[in-house]
């Protein structure tokens, strides 16, 4: 298959892992109750 280019695709390992450079972002929905459908 290298030799016609073809690859195969699939997920590589460590896909789920955060790099170094990527941003937490904070859960912004914590404090807040949800009491009613669509609740925005």
């Amino acid at each position: 298959m290298y030799a016609t280019g073809l690859n195969a695709v699939y997920p590589k390992p460590n896909l789920s892992r955060a790099s170094k450079g990527d941003r937490q972002y904070p859960y912004i929905l914590k404090d807040i109750k949800i009491e009613r459908v669509n609740q925005a």
